[in-house]
């Protein structure tokens, strides 16, 4: 990864569709410390926002009414103590990110073979 490419930000959009009342995200990007509120789409449960993140492997949790979780439908990883947090991928290539309605960032469809 080149110099460039790591000061390079990509507009990532994280969701979390579990309820609460008060949600945060907070995350690797923030040194698990700074906790993001996030906020609640109109008419709905859902809460979103949006994060420039540099190019690289980010896990973050939710913190839901002063509780720490992962969204299970959103990709997961352990980490060395076995906590399991939610995980994306940012490369330099892309142009935006949703984590809704959740896309794999580890797993990518196969190309088709032609005959």
């Amino acid at each position: 990864i080149s110099f460039a490419n790591q000061m390079q930000t990509i507009p990532t959009s994280f969701h979390w569709t579990h309820g609460g009342s008060d949600v945060s995200i907070v995350g690797s990007f923030s040194g698990w410390k700074e906790f993001i509120p996030m906020h609640k789409e109109k008419d709905s449960n859902i809460f979103s926002h949006i994060v420039k993140l540099p190019v690289g492997i980010h896990s973050y949790k939710f913190v839901v009414d002063g509780e720490w979780k992962f969204s299970p439908d959103q990709e997961q990883i352990k980490d060395k103590n076995g906590n399991i947090n939610n995980c994306i991928s940012i490369t330099a290539s892309t142009d935006a990110i949703d984590t809704y309605p959740s896309p794999s960032p580890f797993r990518r469809k196969k190309r088709k073979e032609k005959a």
